[in-house]
Protein backbone atom coordinates (compact mmCIF):
# COMPACT_ATOMS: atom_id res chain seq x y z
CA UNK A 1 0.00 0.00 0.00
CA UNK A 2 1.57 3.57 -1.05
CA UNK A 3 0.65 6.33 1.48
CA UNK A 4 1.76 9.74 1.91
CA UNK A 5 1.03 13.42 3.76
CA UNK A 6 -0.51 15.40 0.90
CA UNK A 7 0.19 18.59 1.69
CA UNK A 8 -1.67 20.67 -0.93
CA UNK A 9 -5.18 19.11 0.53
CA UNK A 10 -5.73 21.56 2.90
CA UNK A 11 -8.14 19.10 4.69
CA UNK A 12 -5.45 16.82 5.33
CA UNK A 13 -3.59 19.80 6.67
CA UNK A 14 -5.80 21.11 9.32
CA UNK A 15 -6.18 17.50 10.76
CA UNK A 16 -2.41 17.35 10.77
CA UNK A 17 -1.81 20.78 12.39
CA UNK A 18 -4.94 19.75 15.01
CA UNK A 19 -3.87 16.38 15.79
CA UNK A 20 -0.49 18.00 16.56
CA UNK A 21 -1.80 21.07 18.66
CA UNK A 22 -3.71 18.82 20.42
CA UNK A 23 -0.92 16.73 21.69
CA UNK A 24 0.81 19.55 22.34
CA UNK A 25 -0.91 20.93 24.60
CA UNK A 26 -2.00 17.23 26.27
CA UNK A 27 1.80 16.99 27.22
CA UNK A 28 2.29 20.76 28.25
CA UNK A 29 5.09 20.95 25.24
CA UNK A 30 4.88 24.58 25.15
CA UNK A 31 5.21 24.98 28.75
CA UNK A 32 8.31 22.56 29.25
CA UNK A 33 10.00 24.21 26.29
CA UNK A 34 9.47 27.60 28.23
CA UNK A 35 11.01 25.77 30.87
CA UNK A 36 13.91 24.31 29.25
CA UNK A 37 14.64 28.38 27.56
CA UNK A 38 14.05 30.01 30.90
CA UNK A 39 16.77 27.54 32.23
CA UNK A 40 19.23 27.70 29.62
CA UNK A 41 19.40 31.57 30.29
CA UNK A 42 19.80 30.85 33.75
CA UNK A 43 22.81 28.37 33.47
CA UNK A 44 23.93 30.29 30.25
CA UNK A 45 26.85 27.87 28.20
CA UNK A 46 27.50 25.70 27.94
CA UNK A 47 24.48 23.94 29.45
CA UNK A 48 24.52 21.33 32.51
CA UNK A 49 24.39 17.97 31.44
CA UNK A 50 20.81 17.50 32.90
CA UNK A 51 19.82 20.17 30.46
CA UNK A 52 20.86 18.86 27.54
CA UNK A 53 19.15 15.82 28.56
CA UNK A 54 16.19 17.60 29.31
CA UNK A 55 16.43 19.31 25.72
CA UNK A 56 17.19 15.62 23.93
CA UNK A 57 13.67 14.34 25.75
CA UNK A 58 11.78 16.75 24.73
CA UNK A 59 13.13 17.19 20.76
CA UNK A 60 12.29 13.07 20.91
CA UNK A 61 8.80 13.96 22.40
CA UNK A 62 8.03 16.72 19.58
CA UNK A 63 9.33 14.66 16.91
CA UNK A 64 7.08 11.04 18.20
CA UNK A 65 3.94 13.62 17.88
CA UNK A 66 4.69 14.97 14.60
CA UNK A 67 5.06 11.67 13.17
CA UNK A 68 1.92 10.42 15.10
CA UNK A 69 0.19 13.22 13.69
CA UNK A 70 1.33 12.15 9.43
CA UNK A 71 0.04 8.55 10.19
CA UNK A 72 -3.09 9.46 11.40
CA UNK A 73 -3.82 11.61 8.49
CA UNK A 74 -1.78 9.39 5.87
CA UNK A 75 -3.71 9.44 2.17
CA UNK A 76 -4.28 6.14 0.66
CA UNK A 77 -3.30 6.05 -3.36
CA UNK A 78 -3.80 3.01 -4.62
CA UNK A 79 -5.65 -0.43 -3.07
CA UNK A 80 -3.47 -3.33 -2.06
CA UNK A 81 -3.09 -5.72 -4.13
CA UNK A 82 -2.19 -9.25 -3.91
CA UNK A 83 1.73 -10.41 -4.74
CA UNK A 84 2.42 -12.24 -7.60
CA UNK A 85 5.71 -12.89 -9.66
CA UNK A 86 4.07 -11.65 -12.79
CA UNK A 87 2.94 -8.43 -11.41
CA UNK A 88 6.45 -7.98 -9.23
CA UNK A 89 7.42 -8.48 -13.17
CA UNK A 90 5.55 -5.77 -14.56
CA UNK A 91 6.52 -3.16 -11.36
CA UNK A 92 9.93 -3.87 -11.64
CA UNK A 93 10.04 -2.87 -15.91
CA UNK A 94 7.85 0.16 -14.85
CA UNK A 95 10.19 1.23 -12.51
CA UNK A 96 13.26 0.29 -15.01
CA UNK A 97 11.45 2.30 -18.10
CA UNK A 98 11.02 5.26 -15.27
CA UNK A 99 14.46 5.39 -14.74
CA UNK A 100 15.77 5.15 -18.32
CA UNK A 101 13.17 8.15 -19.11
CA UNK A 102 15.47 9.58 -16.59
CA UNK A 103 18.72 8.67 -17.58
CA UNK A 104 17.56 10.30 -21.17
CA UNK A 105 16.75 13.23 -19.66
CA UNK A 106 20.21 13.63 -17.64
CA UNK A 107 18.68 13.73 -14.68
CA UNK A 108 20.67 10.31 -13.08
CA UNK A 109 24.27 9.75 -12.15
CA UNK A 110 24.91 6.10 -11.53
CA UNK A 111 23.51 4.53 -15.36
CA UNK A 112 25.60 1.46 -14.85
CA UNK A 113 22.92 0.45 -12.37
CA UNK A 114 19.65 1.72 -14.20
CA UNK A 115 21.29 -0.52 -17.49
CA UNK A 116 21.91 -3.55 -15.29
CA UNK A 117 18.30 -3.11 -13.32
CA UNK A 118 16.83 -3.01 -16.84
CA UNK A 119 18.43 -5.59 -18.82
CA UNK A 120 17.62 -8.11 -15.63
CA UNK A 121 13.61 -6.84 -15.74
CA UNK A 122 14.47 -8.40 -19.73
CA UNK A 123 14.40 -4.72 -21.35
CA UNK A 124 17.11 -5.46 -24.33
CA UNK A 125 19.74 -3.00 -24.64
CA UNK A 126 18.54 -0.30 -23.16
CA UNK A 127 20.67 2.35 -23.87
CA UNK A 128 20.00 2.23 -27.71
CA UNK A 129 16.16 2.92 -27.02
CA UNK A 130 14.90 6.25 -28.03
CA UNK A 131 12.56 8.57 -25.48
CA UNK A 132 9.85 7.48 -27.62
CA UNK A 133 10.54 3.81 -27.24
CA UNK A 134 10.86 3.92 -23.93
CA UNK A 135 7.48 5.61 -23.42
CA UNK A 136 5.41 3.53 -25.31
CA UNK A 137 7.25 0.58 -23.10
CA UNK A 138 6.34 2.52 -20.23
CA UNK A 139 2.66 2.65 -20.81
CA UNK A 140 2.36 -0.87 -21.97
CA UNK A 141 3.86 -1.99 -18.56
CA UNK A 142 1.55 0.06 -16.44
CA UNK A 143 -1.45 -1.12 -19.22
CA UNK A 144 -0.77 -4.86 -18.23
CA UNK A 145 0.18 -4.35 -14.85
CA UNK A 146 -3.33 -2.55 -14.74
CA UNK A 147 -5.12 -5.68 -16.02
CA UNK A 148 -3.48 -8.63 -13.67
CA UNK A 149 -4.23 -6.22 -10.63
Amino acid sequence: MSCRLITSLQGLVDEYNRIVREQFSQHRIVEQLNAVDNMTHYCGFPSPNFLQAMIIKLYRQMTEIRVHAEKKCRKILRPDSDYSPTIQMWYDRIHAYLQLIRMKEGKTKNTGNIIRFAMRTNIQDPTALTMEELKDGLRYCQIRKRELS
